[in-house]
């Protein structure tokens, strides 16, 4: 069993809403993709993930209130940036 889990995060506005701030979003994978998302990702390198998106909100030991995202899933590479071909999922590379 490979229990090898990757954590990052991604943000991003799109081009048409570049006045708002954006959005970050927390990244976990699992397996050989975590393996490859440690090696191959990097500040703005291209990627889409599909998976789950949770909502998670708990309260800090001095009772300030938090909350984030986090997807839950697969991990592949886009052309940008470190090159991995098209297609080509981290597992892959």
């Amino acid at each position: 069993m490979h229990a090898t889990k990757s954590e990052g995060g991604l943000s991003g506005v799109p081009p048409e809403r570049r006045d708002q701030p954006p959005a970050f979003i927390d990244i976990a994978t699992f397996g050989k993709e975590a393996d490859a998302c440690a090696k191959h990702l990097a500040k703005g390198r291209e990627i889409a993930v599909t998976g789950r998106l949770v909502y998670q909100q708990w309260e800090t030991e001095t009772g300030e209130k938090r909350s984030k995202h986090e997807a839950i899933g697969q991990v592949q590479f886009g052309s940008g940036g470190n090159h991995v071909p098209p297609g080509r999922t981290g597992a892959d590379a």
